[in-house]
């Protein structure tokens, strides 16, 4: 029972660290985005994008995702990434 205990308590701990947190500096002066993949693995991931204010550091805006997909450059999120129609689109785009 006791070696159950430790192999349910490694896979729960294995989930906890699975989830990631991206944050996307190039949406703008104003603005910038924080994305949390509970499985950055996957292709979809359940998640949520936060829109947050740059001078107050107040979160704005937080939608949350059953199918979040993200694409990494050098192991970074972008914004305004537009290939259209049929190419690579970012997460989170800003309009100017």
């Amino acid at each position: 029972m006791k070696r159950l205990a430790l192999i349910l308590a490694a896979l729960a701990a294995s989930v906890a660290h699975a989830q990631e947190t991206y944050t996307i500096t190039n949406l703008s002066e104003a603005f910038y985005a924080k994305i949390t993949l509970e499985q950055p693995s996957e292709v979809f991931s359940k998640g949520n994008i936060t829109i947050i204010d740059t001078k107050t550091d107040k979160a704005l805006i937080k939608i949350e995702s059953d199918d979040l997909a993200l694409s990494l450059h050098d192991g970074k999120a972008l914004a305004n990434i537009k290939e259209l129609p049929y190419g690579e689109q970012s997460v989170v785009m800003a309009v100017r």
